[in-house]
């Protein structure tokens, strides 16, 4: 239980908790944008005692690592905020309660749009293996010119499109309303993770692997092929995590500029991730927010062969 102290202020006591609460209502915003702002009044209390990376523990008993950024006076529950997330199913209308325990701990607590506290899923080995039960590597065991047998997804009501992917990566910068490192101090005993660079696949390489995706992988959808490049999984010097979307793809189903897209498989785990143009000599297609989350939920390595079917 937590503990509690009283505070005379104009005539009253006033009860203080050592633990103190927020709560967060999940908007638009929290899952376009792939983060999560801390209240101002909250951060003004107790930001100064916070570092990063954030510890966020849910009642089933697992632990999150989430990082926060901080930027005139606000904090952000940033990278690791999409995969929480994810796990969870969150969607806008979530209610979300947070204890704070010091140093940056925090127990949360979550309900659904009936304010209904939701069934947490477990998996014990949750960051080091995949549940995803999307087919890996384009699956060896379907004959050639076999349909895919993921069953079809179930509409939503939501405005942004579905993709089903077969064997998918992700993970992508999320885009803060500021530049700059965040700035926190670290935890004792974290340190930050450097990706070794990866050699690209050569033209060979690619179309070997694209001819024996397209001798297994039929569909009556619209679906484009993808051979998984380091710069697509973060293994690339200088790279950000983002897909690049085929040009035709966009423009036959009629893309929008910037919008969510929700990638699906048949277990029906969802992922939310943005889909962008970016202007230049050419329009470059990417997929970048959330794309990070998909990529390491689902293992992606270099080489694998990612098919994305839409359902319009």
């Amino acid at each position: 239980m937590a503990a509690s102290s009283h505070q005379q202020g104009n005539g009253h006591l006033k009860y203080i908790s050592d633990s103190p609460y927020f709560f967060k209502i999940i908007l638009q915003d929290n899952i376009q944008n792939g983060k999560l702002g801390i209240p101002k009044k909250f951060v003004k209390n107790h930001g100064n005692g916070m570092s990063s990376p954030a510890m966020f523990s849910v009642p089933s008993g697992e632990v999150w690592k989430v990082e926060l950024t901080k930027c005139d006076g606000k904090i952000w529950c940033e990278n690791g905020w999409l995969e929480f997330s994810n796990h969870y199913s969150l969607y806008i209308g979530h209610l979300l309660v947070f204890r704070y325990d010091g140093n940056s701990n925090f127990h949360v607590i979550i309900f659904d749009r009936t304010a209904t506290e939701i069934q947490y899923p477990y998996t014990s080995n949750y960051h080091r293996q995949s549940n995803v039960i999307l087919e890996q590597n384009i699956d060896q065991s379907r004959k050639p010119g076999e349909e895919s047998q993921l069953p079809r997804p179930r509409p939503r009501p939501q405005s942004h499109k579905m993709v089903r992917s077969t064997k998918s990566a992700m993970e992508t910068e999320t885009e803060a309303e500021c530049n700059g490192k965040p700035d926190f101090p670290a935890r004792n005993g974290d340190t930050s993770t450097n990706h070794n660079t990866v050699r690209r696949l050569n033209t060979c390489e690619k179309v070997k692997a694209l001819e024996r995706a397209r001798n297994t992988f039929k569909s009556e959808n619209p679906f484009f092929l993808v051979v998984i490049q380091p710069d697509y999984v973060g293994l690339s010097l200088g790279k950000r995590y983002r897909l690049a979307i085929p040009a035709d793809f966009v423009r036959e189903n009629l893309m929008k500029e910037h919008c969510s897209i929700t990638l699906c498989h048949s277990s029906g785990k969802t992922w939310m991730v943005t889909f962008k143009q970016q202007k230049g000599q050419k329009l470059y297609s990417f997929l970048q927010t959330g794309w990070v989350t998909f990529v390491r939920d689902n293992n992606i390595q270099v080489g694998d062969v990612c098919a994305f079917e839409a359902f319009l």
